[in-house]
């Protein structure tokens, strides 16, 4: 096209040794090069080859210097002098037309003999006056009798840059790499090629401080430079992020930026473990519709019954056998499949029961993980026939039918008189599957004690087999027993795979009943021995301690048995603030630690804490925050201490950045003193469109509303994210039948709730899904232990 550059032709030198000192000029090239004189001032011959307006093949071939195609005249001046303007139009007599279009031009100048500097600027305009297309300064040595030939190199001057980015609106939640192209025009409007050094190298910026977009390069010198350009998007929630450019002399008007606009993926995606990702952020960046505002869309689109009691947070796989969403939970020994738009029973599969010997029956218990490329999920459970007993497994089940494909026992070596339970959720990380182990119980009706060991194994969930495991106590310092670990979601991870976990009590021989500790397991009386009641960091393999923190609060004070077991959520703070990664975590000595996990040295300093509820052996505090990328808070739920507490009154707080102070605080839901016996808070899940849900005991009082404490139900309640301001009128958005100890899952459009009784619902801001009236459903004797060890 008639504006495009050509990637340059070239521009040669011919120093014409003539006789006299002025030189004169002839239009051509000389023929011949007599010098006359040892000294003086030698004739040069500069010729421009200027290209045609439209591409060819002989053109591209030629040296890659840059000539624009629109260079209408030139100005050439020897060691600074006065330069020589000429016309090198298509009528100028400077110029004859050049086989293959275009046109060669020649211009005289005087230059002495000896080293010499030729600044050339090429010009749209005839006059050799607006702005410049091209030039370029070049020393060289001119030499009395002989020829002289001097390249020079001419860089395109930026005039004005334009970005452009391939996909805009990538996926939310998907990781991708977007190319980028960068126009860069000179003042006539022809694009700058080739690969020679632009005089005005051009800088580009991201907006976005998070780390969620990288650009592959940020400084362009010349052409090749802008070749390849890409945006690393890492899937992260973010509003958006403009890339912009700037160079020296180019006017922010002649500058144009892009913007990229993540877009949440049309309907669900999947929820694959406890608290959306091995973050535990409890965030999920699909659920863009449900914002403050389709609050008041919000309805119940369907209720089933699981028919016992969970504690397993409702996961989603997608697209799997002919439904757009299977919703997994365990229910005691069952696992099963619920469509997700539909509530129907998909698929249900008997998992063994596992007999911890003294402490009971223990069946499933924690939220099972689904990992897509295997087409499974996961399950932790007890031996096959019960025939060992004290052991945990594994189950990896078809994803579609349910149907068991693989188990391995992860607790294949256990001391005399050990029993071990897994309670917490699964994580899939580093292409393993990480999960924990504690007690169910430490001292008996009969007055035995029973000795366990907190552990983490990994397993390759395609070979099914044990891979590592690290024990919390056993080894750390001594054989000691204790350090369970048995939050909620287990363990979690960051970004680059190392692995984040909270102990219990180290095993002591104080105590109520006549325990007793035997070998070979080590007495004590230090509930902190090893890395009880720590907070843990190793690396993926399990096989280095990266760092501990045993976190600043009394484990003594409001009663004993006060472990360190939520789980911690780990979270990059934004750029700007410069306090990198973060954790998040609760226990039962009410106290929410924030820690900073950034040191090399061993150490996990804590940043600060915030006193959420009483310490209590009955696991009050014991779930984890939630965290939002967009709004860079985190939300955990407050449990005060009843009449008179000193606490933060019971509802909801959301902390800023770094975790330097609570930016506001919500009120609902009863206090701790209104259920005893009940976990009084779930932990809270953050929608990407604004809005946190979290679960407590209620007591319906027939209005939608919950009464004074009576007969127990469950309620879930919405908060706006950004203000704190009770949403729905300052009523639970649900009353359920039981107690919710699980977060709600949120994805795309809808709400999944799950309570402590099986009772299940899906409510939708979707308003082409029939509403359904929600009933307060059954409860059922619960079999699962909210307190652990």
């Amino acid at each position: 096209m008639a504006d495009m550059f050509r990637r340059l032709c070239f521009v040669t030198f011919l120093v014409a040794l003539l006789a006299g000192c002025g030189g004169g000029g002839s239009s051509s090239l000389p023929r011949t090069q007599t010098p006359t004189s040892p000294g003086g001032n030698q004739s040069v011959v500069v010729s421009i080859a200027i290209p045609p307006g439209s591409s060819s093949t002989a053109s591209a071939k030629r040296s890659p210097l840059y000539v624009s195609t629109n260079t209408q005249s030139a100005s050439i001046a020897v060691n600074g002098g006065t330069p020589l303007v000429a016309n090198l139009s298509s009528g100028s007599s400077n110029c004859t037309p050049a086989t293959g279009g275009g046109r060669t031009c020649s211009i005289t100048v005087s230059a002495p003999v000896g080293a010499d500097t030729f600044t050339e600027i090429l010009y749209a305009s005839t006059t050799g006056t607006g702005a410049p297309l091209s030039q370029s300064t070049t020393s060289y040595t001119v030499v009395a009798g002989k020829s002289n030939v001097i390249t020079m190199t001419l860089g395109g001057v930026v005039n004005s840059i334009a970005l452009t980015l391939a996909n805009p609106t990538p996926t939310l939640g998907v990781a991708t790499s977007i190319a980028l192209t960068v126009t860069i025009k000179d003042a006539s409007g022809a694009t700058i090629i080739g690969s020679d050094p632009f005089t005005n190298p051009i800088t580009l910026a991201d907006s976005d401080a998070s780390g969620a977009t990288t650009l592959s390069k940020t400084t362009l010198a010349s052409p090749a430079d802008a070749a390849a350009l890409t945006v690393a998007y890492t899937g992260a929630a973010i509003a958006s992020a403009t890339f912009n450019a700037s160079a020296t002399g180019v006017a922010a008007a002649n500058i144009t930026p892009a913007t990229l606009t993540p877009a949440a993926a049309a309907g669900l995606v999947d929820w694959p473990t406890y608290g959306f990702d091995a973050q535990r952020s409890g965030f999920n960046p699909s659920s863009t519709a449900i914002t403050p505002a389709s609050i008041a869309q919000l309805h119940v689109g369907w209720q089933a019954a699981i028919n016992g009691s969970t504690q397993s947070q409702p996961i989603v796989a997608t697209n799997v056998a002919g439904h757009q969403a299977l919703l997994i939970v365990s229910n005691f020994a069952i696992a099963q499949a619920y469509d997700g738009l539909t509530g129907k029973l998909v698929w249900q599969t008997t998992l063994p029961t596992q007999d911890v010997q003294d402490c009971g029956i223990a069946g499933t218990s924690g939220t099972p993980q689904y990992v897509k490329a295997l087409n499974a999920v996961f399950f932790a459970a007890g031996a096959q026939g019960g025939s060992v007993p004290n052991h945990t497994w594994l189950y990896r089940l078809d994803v579609g039918t349910g149907n068991i494909t693989g188990q391995v026992d992860v607790t294949p070596t256990l001391e005399p008189g050990e029993a071990n339970k897994s309670n917490t959720g699964l994580a899939y990380v580093n292409g393993l599957i990480y999960l924990g182990t504690g007690s169910d119980c430490e001292g008996t009706p009969t007055g035995k004690y029973v000795n366990w060991r907190g552990r983490v194994v990994s397993v390759d969930p395609s070979s099914m087999t044990l891979v590592n495991t690290f024990f919390t106590t056993w080894g750390q310092g001594g054989n000691y027993g204790g350090g369970g670990v048995w939050g909620w979601g287990g363990v979690s991870a960051d970004s680059v795979g190392n692995i984040y976990f909270a102990a219990g009590n180290g095993e002591t021989n104080a105590g109520v009943l006549p325990q007793t500790i035997s070998a070979p397991f080590a007495a004590t009386d230090n509930e902190q021995i090893g890395l009880a009641e720590h907070l843990v960091k190793v690396t993926g393999d399990l096989s280095t301690l990266l760092g501990s923190d045993y976190p600043g609060f009394n484990f003594t004070v409001g009663g004993n048995d006060l472990d360190y077991t939520g789980t911690p959520v780990v979270y990059q703070t934004p750029a700007t603030t410069g306090c990198g990664v973060l954790t998040a975590t609760q226990g039962k000595g009410g106290k929410l630690e924030i820690n900073n996990v950034n040191a090399a040295n061993g150490q996990l300093p804590e940043v600060n804490g915030f006193m959420l509820s009483i310490p209590s052996g009955s696991a009050l505090g014991i779930g984890n925050p939630a965290y939002s990328p967009i709004t860079g808070m985190l939300y955990a739920a407050i449990n005060s201490a009843g009449p008179g507490s000193s606490l933060i009154p019971p509802g909801l707080a959301a902390i800023g950045a770094c975790g330097s102070a609570i930016t506001w605080h919500t009120q609902f839901g009863p206090d701790v003193t209104s259920y005893q016996g009940e976990n009084p808070r779930s932990a809270p899940t953050v929608t990407a469109g604004g809005v946190v849900f979290l679960g407590t005991p209620c007591t319906s009082d027939g209005a939608g509303g919950c009464g004074a404490p009576g007969t127990l139900n469950g309620a879930v309640w919405a908060v706006d994210a950004a203000t704190g301001n009770l949403l729905n009128g300052g009523k639970p958005v649900l009353v359920t039948g039981d107690n919710i100890r699980m977060a709600p899952s949120v994805d795309g459009d809808w709400v999944f709730v799950l309570d402590g009784s099986g009772n299940f619902y899906g409510l939708t801001v979707d308003p082409s899904v029939q509403a359904v009236a929600a009933k307060l459903g059954h409860r059922v004797p619960k079999r699962f232990k909210v307190r652990g060890s």
